[in-house]
Order: C-alpha cells, then sequence, then structure tokens
C-alpha cells in the first residue's frame, strides 16, 4: 500500500470517529432541546477553522480533506442551528 492511499484512509478514518462524535451530542440536543451549554463562538470558531481546511484542500488539490472538512463543517452548521432554534 503506497502512503498516499494509507494517509487517505487515515484521514477518512479520522474523520469517522470525528462523526461519531458529533451524532451523540446532536441526537442528545435535538430530543432534550438543551442547547444553554454549548458556546456559539466557540462552534462558529471550529466551522470557520473547517472552512479554511476546505479552502487548503481546494488550493492543494486533496479532495480527501475537502471532503472530510465538509462533513465536519455540516454537522457544526446543525449544532449551530440547533442553537440558534432552541435558544431561550
Amino acid at each position: 500500500m503506497n502512503t498516499e492511499v494509507l494517509s487517505d484512509v487515515l484521514l477518512l478514518g479520522a474523520t469517522a470517529l470525528l462523526m461519531m462524535l458529533y451524532v451523540p451530542q446532536i441526537w442528545k440536543t435535538y430530543t432534550s432541546k438543551e442547547v444553554e451549554a454549548f458556546s456559539m463562538k466557540t462552534m462558529a470558531m471550529r466551522a470557520i477553522a473547517n472552512v479554511l481546511v476546505i479552502c487548503y484542500g481546494g488550493l492543494q488539490n486533496l479532495p480527501v480533506i475537502i471532503v472530510s472538512a465538509s462533513v465536519v463543517v455540516c454537522a457544526e452548521m446543525v449544532m449551530i442551528s440547533m442553537k440558534i432554534m432552541y435558544s431561550k
């Protein structure tokens, strides 16, 4: 297995683990509607950081990085949306 394929597999594995971290939080937030503990600043900074990673992937022509960061941005946007919708 060459290093490029190994790198892609590792990145996709890391992305899968990141998504597994978000799923329980998204589910709990969706069912409980409790978002007071979430920091909008932190979530926004994470989303912006991942958008920058997407830009980097585009500039370097690295589609695996673009896809991975896009998935994380989507999860973060779901959390931000729930924070806005469920805030009292």
